[in-house]
C-alpha cells in the first residue's frame, strides 16, 4: 500500500514506500480509444536537450517531496513534463484542454497516466466535478470518456479467505 518509488541497480531492486500524510485522490479520465505503449513510445525522440532532462529530474524530486510532506499544492508544477507529454499530446485529442479544465475545477496537478491515453488529476476536493469536466472536455473533442475517482490504498494487496 501507499506509494513506492524504486530503481534497479543491476539485478537488485532498491525501493522506498511511503504513505502521504493527508488524503489525496486521483481522478482518472479514461478516453474510449486504445493507445498502445509501443505507439506512444514511437513518438518519443531518441535524445532530449540537457535542459529538458534537468527540468524533469528537478520535478521528479519535487513530486516525491510534495507527496511525502503533504504539500500537494506543488503538484501543479511538479507534474509538468518536457520528456514525453509534449511528444504524445497529439495522440490524445484535447489533452491540454482536459488538463486546463481539471485545474480550473480544482485539481492540484494533471499528467498523462503512463503512456496514455488515460489522464490523471490529483485532488483533495471536487473530484466528481473534476472528472465530469474532464469527460465533457473530451466530448467537445469528439472523444467519449469516463472517469474514476481512486484513493491511495494504504494497506496494499491482501488475501481474503
Amino acid at each position: 500500500g501507499g506509494i513506492t518509488t524504486s530503481i534497479m541497480q543491476g539485478d537488485q531492486a532498491h525501493y522506498l514506500r511511503f504513505v502521504p500524510p493527508t488524503k489525496l485522490s486521483m481522478v482518472v479520465a479514461i478516453p474510449d480509444f486504445n493507445l498502445s505503449t509501443h505507439e506512444a513510445r514511437q513518438v518519443l525522440p531518441q535524445s532530449v536537450p540537457f535542459e529538458d532532462a534537468v527540468f524533469n529530474i528537478s520535478r521528479t524530486a519535487l513530486v516525491i517531496a510534495a507527496l511525502c510532506q503533504g504539500e500537494f499544492h506543488h503538484l501543479r508544477y511538479a507534474l509538468e513534463d518536457k520528456m514525453h507529454q509534449p511528444y504524445r499530446k497529439h495522440l490524445i485529442p484535447g489533452m491540454q484542454q482536459v488538463f486546463d479544465v481539471a485545474i480550473e475545477k480544482g485539481a492540484l496537478g494533471v499528467a498523462i497516466s503512463g503512456a496514455g491515453p488515460c489522464l490523471i488529476a490529483f485532488a483533495q476536493n471536487h473530484c466528481d466535478e473534476i472528472g465530469a469536466g474532464m469527460v465533457q472536455t473530451f466530448a467537445s473533442n469528439h472523444i467519449k470518456a469516463s472517469y474514476l475517482v481512486l484513493d491511495i490504498d494504504t494497506e496494499g494487496a491482501k488475501v481474503v479467505i
